[in-house]
């Protein structure tokens, strides 16, 4: 395998990862609800050089990355930004996001896990809209196998009520 950095070898490959909705669900009104992705969910480009244990990529309530040191960057991880619109003005709305996973070339996937908004508490303004980010952590396989080059792709289910 090619190094990418400093003359060490890697055991990881460099990865695109998107996620896209896989599966909405809104509440009945009298007006159409709907749900817009304005911005993927993306967990960025990566080499990750040691999956011998579970390795945890987090983004953060303030959309930044926190990730075990095993995971060396390229492009930078980014949340999800969504739009509802359809609501009753100012109205509170539960957001629920359902895990998954992320497959790829390769037998070994990546697990979405916490999944959550930001803010945690989405209020629709007097236009019954609102938008919010969507974070949450990858996590590898931990079984000592590397990752194939490529993109890694998946989906996740939201679910808006008020």
């Amino acid at each position: 395998m090619k190094s990418l950095f400093s003359g060490k070898k890697y055991i990881g490959a460099a990865f695109i990862l998107f996620l896209g909705l896989g599966s909405l669900s809104v509440t009945k009104h009298s007006h159409a609800q709907t749900i817009t992705e304005n911005i993927p969910l993306s967990f960025g480009r990566f080499v990750l050089v040691d999956n011998n244990a579970v390795r945890r990529l987090r983004i953060r309530t303030n959309c930044t990355e926190n990730a075990d040191p095993e995971y060396m960057f390229i492009i930078d991880p980014q949340c999800g930004n969504y739009t509802v619109t359809g609501y009753p003005p100012f109205t509170p709305l539960t957001v629920t996001l359902a895990n998954g996973a992320l497959n790829g070339p390769g037998a070994n996937i990546f697990r979405l896990r916490a999944l959550a908004t930001v803010p945690t508490t989405i209020t629709t303004d007097a236009t019954g809209e609102a938008t919010f980010e969507v974070r949450g952590r990858l996590d590898s396989s931990g079984n000592g196998g590397g990752y194939i080059d490529g993109g890694y792709t998946g989906s996740f289910t939201m679910t808006v009520t008020d």
